[in-house]
């Protein structure tokens, strides 16, 4: 957690080790770290070679059912930031927020909402 909250304030740090964040991130069922994972790299910046390995499983993430809400929304967070690289993405994410903003809970809905708005 402690380290979240490092990267979070100075996500310049994570940059010589965002490959094997990555890494660990497409590896791992463990939704704890998934959830600070998704975090750290909602913040960081990432190259288009790194969030091509990373969105896929974003994307994934935000439609499972079993996967709690904060990863979710962190997963949001990440295509939302990094939508700009790849633009060819913003129907499928629309549509994506749009089937399962009803299907999640309040956070989830004010947050793609917040998404949407924005995408609009």
């Amino acid at each position: 957690m402690g380290f979240e909250i490092l990267i979070c304030k100075h996500p310049e740090i994570a940059s010589p080790h965002l490959d094997t964040l990555i890494s660990i991130f497409n590896n791992t069922d463990n939704n704890s770290l998934r959830r600070h994972l998704t975090k750290i790299l909602s913040v960081c910046q990432l190259s288009e070679n790194q969030l091509g390995m990373i969105l896929d499983r974003c994307f994934n993430q935000i439609q499972d059912s079993d996967i709690p809400v904060a990863v979710k929304i962190h997963s949001m967070q990440v295509i939302d930031k990094n939508l700009e690289y790849f633009p060819e993405l913003k129907p499928e994410f629309i549509a994506i927020l749009e089937t399962h903003i009803n299907r999640n809970s309040a956070g989830f809905k004010s947050r793609a909402n917040k998404i949407l708005k924005k995408l609009y």
